[in-house]
């Protein structure tokens, strides 16, 4: 049988070496979150790629004409949201509307006809009928400032068009 001071000093020992080995695995964890973060950060600041604001204003204007119909008594809404999919309905001209842009980079349109509402989306993942054409590359993160500002300005796009197609 070993002496009680031998079994105190490697007792010790295995504290020490484990009280190490914990200290190097968070320190490398650390270090890994950090470069994580490092790298979130370069891909949330990233500039948009040349060509992609273009790109998608054009497939946000074929996005609109494929949804929303003039005709003589107002617009017909293509609402891909409201129950069936490419269930139609008639919005009459001088109806409200408002253009939300959830965080999830997309755009979809409420129109107010009363006490119904009739909800399209234009672009973006809660698009339910399959566009005609698939998106263009966003070519960043879809949380990155660029991509927030674009779907902004998306936004903004669809506002005025479907303001113009709603003044008589």
């Amino acid at each position: 049988m070993a002496p009680f001071g031998f079994r105190l000093r490697s007792w010790c020992l295995g504290v020490a070496v484990l009280a190490v080995t914990l200290a190097g695995a968070y320190y490398a964890v650390a270090r890994e979150r950090a470069k994580g973060r490092s790298a979130l950060a370069t891909l949330n600041a990233a500039p948009l790629p040349a060509g992609t604001q273009l790109a998608w204003q054009t497939y946000v204007d074929r996005r609109l004409a494929a949804t929303l119909r003039r005709g003589a008594a107002g617009i017909s809404v293509r609402a891909d949201i409201d129950g069936f999919v490419g269930n139609t309905t008639d919005v009459p001209f001088g109806s409200s509307f408002d253009v939300a842009c959830p965080r999830m980079f997309g755009g979809i349109v409420h129109f107010r006809t009363g006490a119904e509402t009739v909800t399209a989306s234009i672009f973006g993942p809660t698009v339910v009928e399959p566009p005609a054409e698939r998106p263009p590359p966003l070519g960043v993160s879809p949380r990155s400032v660029a991509a927030l500002g674009l779907q902004q300005e998306l936004c903004h796009q669809i506002a005025v068009s479907i303001q113009a197609s709603l003044a008589r």
